[in-house]
Formats: C-alpha cells, structure tokens, sequence
C-alpha cells in the first residue's frame, strides 16, 4: 500500500460511512488486519455532522469552480479529475444580516434581536447539523449492535422529547402525536369514541406483528392495514425502553456513530488515513483474486431538517413547504418563525450494489436510503463482514477495561505476585499475550438503563 510505509493488511475500506465503518469494527474484533482510508478529511462520509462552521466548509468543497470566464474563443474546458459525489443541486439562501444596523431596527425588533449571519458563525459551535436525517429506534438493530459491541459506551444519547404532526385541516401548525396510552387519554385533540378507536387499533397493529409469540390474532378478521401495520407495531415495542418515546438521538449529531465503531476498529488494531483516496486496483490471477491498492449563543435559534423523495431538485421539492412553515420574503405573512439561513441539496438514493460483475474479494456499500431508521445499512455490513470472514461473531462485545487481565489467565493461583520494590526485575507484560473474562450482566445493565451510553 502506496502510504510511505509497507504495510500488510487483510481487510482495506474506502469511506468512512456507516456501513464501511460496522464492517471495520467487525473485522478488527476477529483479529483482521484493517486499513481503512478516507479521502475526505472528516469522518462519516454522507453520514456526518457538522458544526455551522465546518456546513460552510463542506459547501465549499461541494460546489465546482468555474471556469468558464477564463476561458477565449475557441477554447473548451475538459475537467480532469472530477471526484464522484452523491451530493447535487446545492442551494444556499440566506436572510439573515450580514451584521446588526442599528440604525434601521424598529421598537419590536429591539425588544428581540434577530441573530445575525455573523452571529450564527460566531456561535456555530453550539449546535450539529446532520447531512442525513434519521432517527435511532429504540428497539431498532442500530441499538442492538451498540448494545451487543459495547460501542455504546464511546457516545452519548438522549431521547427525542416529542413528536409532531403536520395538519392543514386545523389552526395549529403541528400537532403533537401521542405515545402512550396516557398521552391518549389526556389529548384533548380526539373525542373519547376516537380515543377507543385508536387505541383498539393499535392493539390489532401489536397483535397481529408480535415478534415475541409468533402468533397472530387468528379468531378475529384482520383489518387491512396495508405496509404501515409492520411500522405500527415496531414504534409501539420501541416505546417504554428508554422513557416514553419510542426514538433516541446521538447528543453530538448522527455522525456520531460511524466514528464510534471506527474508534472501536483503531482499538483493536485497525489504522485509519484520512486525505486518503484509492486510484485504482491491481488484479492478481490466482486462484483466489487478491488486489493491492494504490494510494496516493442562539438562545432563540432553532435547526429544522426537512426530507422528502426527491422529484426535482430539492429547492423544487421543499421550497413550497418551507414557505408555508416558516416567514421567509416569498412569505412574509406566515405566522410561523423566522428563517435565518437555508440550504438544498439533493442526495443519490442507494444504488442497487448486488449482482455487479466484481472480484470475489471486492464488496460494494450503499449510499444512505430513505428510511427512517438504520435496519438496511446494518444488515448490509452484516452481509459484507460474512462475505469477508464467514463463520465468525459480527460484532462480538468488546472488554470493559475492568476485565482486562494482563498475562496468562489459566495458572494465576500458582503465579508468583510481583513485588512492587523489585518490579525492575520482574517481567514485562506482553501485549500480545492478554485476555479478559466475560461480564454476562454487563449487557443487561446496558439494556435496562435509562441511558443508552451508561
């Protein structure tokens, strides 16, 4: 590997997502040899977060130079070099003032000081921006696996506080969606006969999807629910694990969790290159084919993420929406909040990776989908780390630094101790010959805190 040094490795990752970053984690913890490059120079790829500052800084890599006015007659521009990208048709807009008049602010306005553009990079550090809006069910396989590896611990959740509704048909802008049978009741939104209603349909939802029985609601008819029964019943058993909401959400953005299980990787010997990219790859025809590669304070500010299906540009698709959400100067009699600053972008759906005439030893991840939680891509590296070593544990828990025993575990009855005053003389610990002892309550306690990464 062209990186200054000569190296030997058995598993090598391109990008730093979510996907690529499970599979480091994975690999290092069976005793793989990983290098995993990045040319970008952050972590997480199309899944990271950004502080307001570092948002700017990524626009500017994201939008192409032109050219074209340097350009004489006769001449054509061919680029060179044009690194591939899932992000297109960015679009910033910006209403906030590029610094306070004084002279200019009417009564009201004083009484409340509207932040300035410079005000929002000044205090950018104070909040994350995630490039790819989802959310963590609690119940969800993400969480099984930060459970189950023992990732959890390198980072911090906090629950989603509530859930709102969008509705035309009444004066409020949103609406705030029950999640228990309290929350229910106590809506003063729904009659008491709609309150039944819906309460007796989402026990058909659970009946009918219970994973734990196996069994379904057979003596009486089935309601046609259609595809969103399944989605029902997997909010409803998220509910009541981690406090009343059914979702959790990484304190420091979602790009919090790919850096975690490269963290986990690094632990265990995986070595990480970012401003690293991959040229291309050398074919070796063996009998099995090997390659090499070659390297070379806003106090009264809020951040809303809005995310559709994409039938244009993203301007095209959300523009209307922010308009009548938010005041903007399309809509300036909104009753709504202030908008300060914008972006659009649209991001390439995951590509269809399966079936693509590869080498055997080569494996293809998928860029972020749609969905709302993180199931696809958590199989997805399942699939790829079976792929690479089969027949080894995904993810298997990692030690706690407590059950870290140094040396031999076997004979440690009949192990001399080691003198504190002659430690000179003793022998030194090697590294290499280390083990730990299993803690088998330690997921439980994980499971039944409250807190995700206690």
């Amino acid at each position: 590997v062209g990186l200054g040094y000569d190296c030997y490795v058995t598993v090598l990752l391109m990008c730093s997502s979510l996907c690529e970053s499970v599979v480091a984690a994975a690999c290092s913890r069976v005793g793989q040899r990983v290098l995993h490059l990045d040319r970008r120079s952050f972590y997480a790829g199309d899944w990271a977060s950004f502080t307001f500052n570092g948002l700017l800084s990524w626009i500017k890599e994201q939008q192409l130079h032109d050219w074209s006015s340097l350009l004489e007659e006769g001449e054509e521009l061919v680029p060179l070099n044009q690194s591939y990208s899932s992000i297109s048709d960015l679009q910033v807009l910006c209403y906030a003032q590029s610094q306070s008049e004084p002279g200019t602010q009417t009564e009201s306005q004083s009484e409340q000081k509207r932040p300035t553009l410079a005000g929002l990079v000044r205090d950018g550090r104070r909040f994350n921006i995630d490039l790819v809006s989802k959310l963590l069910f609690s119940r969800g396989s993400l969480v099984d696996l930060l459970i189950q590896s023992n990732v959890s611990r390198y980072a911090e959740f906090k629950n989603v506080s509530r859930i709102l509704t969008f509705s035309t048909e009444t004066t409020c802008v949103s609406l705030k969606v029950p999640c228990s049978r309290a929350d229910v009741f106590s809506s003063r939104q729904l009659s008491v006969v709609d309150k039944r209603k819906l309460m007796k349909f989402l026990t058909s939802c659970l009946d009918e999807n219970d994973p734990y029985t196996g069994e379904s609601s057979q003596s009486q008819p089935r309601h046609a629910h259609g595809g969103g029964a399944g989605l029902h019943a997997a909010l409803l058993r998220c509910l009541g694990r981690y406090g009343n909401t059914p979702f959790l959400f990484p304190v420091y953005g979602l790009g919090e969790i790919p850096q975690c299980f490269c963290r986990m990787s690094a632990v265990f010997g995986g070595v990480y290159c970012l401003r690293h990219s991959v040229h291309g790859l050398v074919i070796k025809i063996t009998e099995r084919p090997l390659f090499e590669a070659v390297t070379s304070r806003l106090s009264v500010t809020d951040l809303v993420h809005l995310t559709c299906p994409s039938t244009g540009s993203a301007h095209h698709d959300l523009f209307p929406v922010v308009t009548s959400l938010f005041v903007t100067p399309e809509s300036p009699d909104c009753d709504g909040p202030v908008v300060l600053w914008s972006l659009y972008f649209n991001m390439a759906a995951a590509p269809e990776v399966e079936g693509q005439e590869l080498p055997v030893n080569v494996h293809l991840s998928s860029a972020p989908d749609a969905a709302l939680g993180h199931d696809a891509t958590v199989a997805q590296a399942e699939r790829i780390f079976n792929n690479i070593v089969p027949g080894e544990e995904f993810c298997p828990p990692a030690p706690n630094p407590e059950d870290i025993i140094y040396g031999e575990t076997e004979n440690t009855a009949d192990s001399p101790a080691i003198d504190p005053e002659n430690a000179a003389d003793s022998p030194a610990i090697d590294p290499e010959n280390t083990s730990y002892r299993s803690c088998p309550s330690s997921t439980k306690v994980l499971e039944s805190s409250s807190v995700l990464g206690s």
